[in-house]
């Protein structure tokens, strides 16, 4: 089923496409169909975030059997990383390439069939970062509880 935007022609997709990837990616150099919008232009969250918000509601594209973790890594430092796997850890990466959301404008929703994986039920990188957070903050309560009362008896 084509995903029907309107009397667009492919070609004029594609370049509100580029014109889109390139005001989010802050890029003005050539893209092709090949570039990965991950890889090659370092979108990451939360800018790639926004970029497929905007993408989908712009071209009616049902993003929803859209797996990030195959595309791209979460941002920022994950020190639960070093010791349990996190989702992107688990799967081999699929390029997010231009060439897929000239397809998913095209018909209308998320074109990748992705492979067969199973995710644990709990993200235990991020449980064993809250802990250590929470252990960051109980023990610093704890220093300055102790550094007032000192001062103070």
């Amino acid at each position: 089923m084509a995903n029907d935007v309107g009397p667009v022609s492919a070609v004029s997709r594609t370049e509100e496409i580029n014109a889109l990837v390139r005001e989010h990616a802050g890029v003005r150099g050539a893209l092709s169909e090949d570039t990965d919008l991950c890889g090659d232009l370092r979108m990451l969250e939360p800018d790639l975030d926004e970029f497929l918000v905007d993408f989908a509601e712009r071209f009616r594209v049902d993003m929803s059997g859209f797996l990030w973790y195959f595309h791209t890594d979460e941002d920022g430092v994950s020190p639960g990383r070093f010791f349990f796997r996190a989702p992107q850890d688990r799967v081999t990466r699929i390029p997010l390439r231009l060439a897929l959301l000239y397809r998913a404008a095209e018909i209308g929703r998320w074109p990748v069939d992705y492979p067969e994986h199973s995710l644990p039920a709990r993200r235990w990188d991020l449980v064993f970062n809250q802990c250590l957070a929470a252990g960051i903050g109980v023990s610093l309560v704890w220093w300055l509880a102790r550094k007032l009362l000192w001062h103070v008896g």
